[in-house]
């Protein structure tokens, strides 16, 4: 199918995932909950989720602790892009809600483990 493959092998980088989000830093966001009387956790804090981006279509929301992508946990922003750049699409998001854990799939059909 040479419309699926246009563009594969023509020495250009594939684009990276993105997710059409705005973080804090790991130390705001421990800071954060930590104010409000939540557990501290690893991760990085979604400040803005921008409108019919990746992250908003996989229920995504401002105030959401992404822990994991792909498999790979998550502590910093950094750590975030590196990850984006290497997992391939689709990919699940583990984010903590409040004390509530969440699995969503990113860059696939909508599928949400938990309530998004």
């Amino acid at each position: 199918m040479a419309s699926q493959s246009a563009g594969r092998g023509s020495g250009l980088p594939s684009p990276r995932p993105r997710l059409g989000i705005a973080v804090a830093p790991s130390r705001v966001a421990s800071h954060l909950r930590q104010s409000v009387g939540l557990p501290a956790l690893d991760g990085v804090l979604v400040r803005e989720v921008e409108d019919d981006s990746p992250a908003a279509r996989a229920g995504i929301r401002d105030g959401d602790l992404i822990v994991e992508i792909g498999g790979q946990a998550v502590t910093e922003a950094d750590q975030l892009q590196e990850i984006l750049g290497t997992t391939p699409m689709p990919f699940e998001v583990k984010v903590v809600r409040g004390t509530d854990e969440r699995t969503v799939s990113v860059g696939g059909e909508a599928s949400v483990s938990g309530e998004a």
